[in-house]
């Protein structure tokens, strides 16, 4: 019976367990197991004792024997299973959590030992060969990635690396793209970027923190005179300068470091209680009036303290005991009947039923002498001559350091009347002398001109047509007569229309220019670098776009997106360059209507179309067919012809 039992239940642990056997299945153990001790023919055995067992890992299963045949047979509790191992598994299946699994099963990743399921809640998953394998997918969702162990990962409606079909890639320059109900989208743009055409293809195209035409947002245009800056229109001064004024259109009018405008626009010296100055871009303090001191250090408030206090009697911090008062700038017990001398306290310190009555104190500065009156108990202004800023050429001392017309304050900085702006009359002007309009230079060529005038300095530079920043040549600060001015090296200049400006600043701050435009040519460029990298090659819809990274040390005034002389461009550059616009520089005269309508150019036109060092076109735009429009108004069309390069057809607009 009891060999039976075991046998239908088919179990070799449990046959172990009778029989007191101990078994290690994985990892190293130890058992020590005890049988019952028989009984005699009355008595039953005593219950044999359980198994003790040990180990780092492995299972192991013990039991005790019966007693002997005359006696009942002992009984004993079977020893514990150790811990810490895997089990042996049957060759179709594997251990995962301290059971076998079969290795077929996608539950438990089909052969991973990982035990990691196959798919996910939108896939439905099989194993094949071992590995896992995607059945079918939930709606809207795809294995777009091939991989059957992450199942359907791709949800097509929203996934813009699969937008609507695996290996569609959403796209958005200077932004993030967004996939909505499986159609690409713009999802946001990058920081100081905005999209204005609502188009996708070219992204977040504008540059909405630089672009005076969508400063900040798409439509915001800056007035006339302002720039866009952190995507905010306004007028931005150099230092030194400010727009005091409010108007925009004639930029920064004024030189800061004056009396008036000393640090910022209305920052004026005027101090309380003192005579002030502007030296080095502050306010300073010249001198206290009487009765007066700057206690707290501060020359922005001027001598704020008075000195006839109890808390500042006669001098900054001179507090007076307790019930005294501070009397002519000396602490002194309060006798409101006593005869004393009156001081500017705003009380009737001799008891005439008079307070501060014909008071007053002389004072002085460099300038000459003069006095100080009370009034309510306060020191006026000193009636002497004050000191202010030297002007060259008034023949007076104006500073009262007894020189006249000797060091002044011009433009911001300390000239010295003798020279530099000495010379304040005469009409300021300049003139380039050698370069005529559309001259052009492919050598190295000396400029001469004339500068004269009241000037406080001169400057020789030039700039690529399109650019507002000018590279300087030479500059100074005395008359020219027909003479040198400085040197312009093509070797050093990309080919091209440039403009070639002479400009002066008069001493009173006047500014005059005369620009010539000059055609960069010639292929003598010994000891210039230019290096291209191609960053990136995309095909896009059969057609290669290249993105380049170029460096080239002529565009010396050129700071853009990777640093100075370096920018980038896709694929090849064709640079288009002139003189002056082409709607600039014409006046049509529109006569009576039946007169005859006629046009005059004031100035040449030269356009330059660039493809590369060595292949150009030249065109001059000429105004034909001109007739009325309405009355008192014509019209006429423009129509460009070559008149340099390789040969070819007129362009028409």
């Amino acid at each position: 019976m009891y060999t039976d039992r075991l046998v239908s239940r088919s179990s070799w642990l449990l046959l172990l367990f009778v029989f007191g056997v101990v078994t290690s299945a994985c990892g190293e153990g130890s058992s020590t197991s005890s049988s019952g001790t028989g009984g005699d023919a009355t008595t039953s055995g005593t219950a044999g004792g359980g198994a003790t067992n040990s180990g780092s890992s492995g299972s192991s299963t013990n039991n005790s024997t019966g007693g002997a045949a005359s006696g009942t047979g002992g009984t004993g509790a079977g020893g514990n299973v150790g811990g810490g191992g895997s089990p042996e598994c049957p060759p179709d299946q594997k251990p995962c959590g301290g059971t076998c699994v079969p290795t077929n099963d996608p539950k438990f990743g089909c052969a991973d030992p990982m035990c990691t399921p196959c798919g996910n809640e939108h896939s439905t998953s099989a194993c094949e060969a071992g590995a896992c394998s995607v059945v079918d997918c939930e709606a809207e969702w795809s294995d777009c990635d091939g991989n059957g162990q992450n199942g359907c990962e791709a949800n097509l409606p929203a996934d813009p690396n699969n937008c609507d079909t695996c290996g569609n890639t959403c796209s958005a320059p200077n932004g993030t793209p967004g996939c909505e109900a499986g159609v690409c989208t713009l999802s946001s743009c990058d920081n100081s970027w905005s999209d204005c055409n609502g188009e996708l293809n070219d992204g977040c195209e504008i540059q909405s923190g630089i672009d005076p035409a969508n400063c900040g947002s798409c439509g915001v245009k800056c007035g006339a005179g302002e720039t866009c800056q952190g995507g905010v229109c306004g007028v931005f001064c150099d230092p030194g300068k400010g727009n005091c004024d409010g108007n925009a259109p004639n930029g920064c009018e004024t030189t800061l470091g004056t009396q008036s405008d000393c640090a910022f626009c209305g920052d004026s010296c005027d101090l309380a209680n003192a005579t002030g100055m502007c030296q080095g871009g502050a306010c300073a303090i010249v001198m206290c009036q009487g009765g007066f001191a700057n206690c707290d250090a501060n020359p922005a408030n001027g001598c704020e303290t008075s000195l006839s206090t109890a808390s500042n009697c006669g001098a900054c911090g001179v507090g007076c005991g307790l019930g005294e008062n501070c009397i002519a700038g000396q602490c002194a017990a309060p006798n409101p009947c006593a005869i004393l001398p009156e001081v500017c306290n705003g009380l009737d310190d001799n008891c005439d039923g008079q307070v501060d009555e014909n008071l007053t104190e002389p004072c002085s500065t460099a300038c000459g002498s003069g006095v100080i009156a009370c009034t309510a108990g306060k020191w006026g202004a000193c009636s002497a001559p004050q000191p202010t800023a030297e002007v060259c050429g008034n023949t007076i001392d104006d500073d009262c350091d007894g020189n006249t017309d000797d060091v002044a304050l011009v433009n911001g900085q300390m000239k010295t009347c003798a020279s530099g702006c000495g010379n304040t009359s005469g009409t300021l002007g300049v003139s380039i002398g050698n370069v005529t309009d559309l001259t052009t230079v492919a050598t190295p060529l000396n400029v001469t001109g004339t500068v004269t005038g009241a000037i406080d300095s001169w400057y020789l530079e030039w700039a690529p047509d399109g650019e507002t920043a000018y590279t300087l040549l030479q500059s100074g600060t005395g008359n020219v007569i027909s003479g040198a001015l400085g040197a312009l090296d093509p070797t050093l200049i990309e080919n091209g229309i440039i403009h070639l400006r002479l400009r002066a600043v008069g001493c009173n701050s006047a500014v005059v220019q005369d620009v010539r435009d000059v055609k960069i040519a010639g292929e003598n460029k010994v000891g210039n670098v230019i290096v291209t990298y191609e960053d990136m090659k995309i095909e896009v819809v059969g057609v290669a776009v290249q993105v380049l990274r170029m460096y080239d040390s002529r565009k010396r005034a050129l700071k853009k997106e990777f640093g100075q002389e370096w920018s980038l461009s896709l694929g090849t550059k064709v640079n288009v360059s002139r003189n002056i616009p082409v709607g600039q520089s014409w006046t049509l005269t529109c006569p009576p209507i039946f007169g005859q309508p006629t046009q005059t150019e004031i100035k040449g036109h030269d356009i330059e179309v660039r493809l590369n060092e060595h292949e150009l076109y030249r065109f001059k735009p000429v105004i034909s067919n001109i007739t009325y429009a309405f009355q008192g108004a014509c019209q006429g069309y423009v129509t460009f012809q070559q008149t340099g390069g390789r040969p070819g057809q007129s362009c028409n607009r």
